[in-house]
């Protein structure tokens, strides 16, 4: 039998996640986009897939010309160092609160009249493989313990 630290862990980490996606998801409805200068990059202290995660930051300004950053990590720099400067979505109201589009996952891309798109819907699809695949062995956990504990 599995202990249940395991799904309270998922759980957790499940949280997490909608958490930051509910931000994210906000700022692609609701954002302002804006364009960002690189102004410094530095090892974040992980590794992923043998590449180094580093840590990038963007200096952008807002409709008051007030100066803010934006921050991401990623171990795909080529993403993040392809342009001079990035484009990025930030709250109007909080402009602290920004992301990077090319830091998103699947990479969305901003068409000329400003509506996100994603490069390809396969690659929207790929990044829920894993979320299901957690969602579903949590659940036969769930049934399958349920099960046991109603038969004895």
């Amino acid at each position: 039998m599995i202990p249940p630290i395991f799904p309270a862990a998922g759980f957790l980490l499940f949280v997490q996640g909608i958490g930051m996606g509910r931000k994210e998801v906000s700022l692609l409805s609701h954002g302002k986009l804006g364009f960002g200068k690189l102004v410094s990059v530095e090892p974040a202290g992980a590794v992923i897939w043998s590449q180094t995660v580093h840590g990038y930051v963007f200096e952008f300004q807002d409709d008051n010309g007030k100066t803010h950053h934006a921050t991401a990590e990623t171990h795909r720099r080529h993403l993040l160092e392809d342009q001079e400067h990035e484009a990025l979505l930030y709250d109007p109201e909080a402009p602290h609160h920004a992301v990077l589009v090319e830091a998103l996952p699947g990479a969305p891309r901003i068409d000329q009249d400003g509506s996100v798109r994603m490069r390809s819907p396969v690659r929207g699809l790929a990044c829920l493989i894993i979320p299901a695949a957690t969602l579903l062995g949590h659940g036969y956990w769930f049934m399958h313990t349920m099960a046991m504990i109603l038969n004895v």
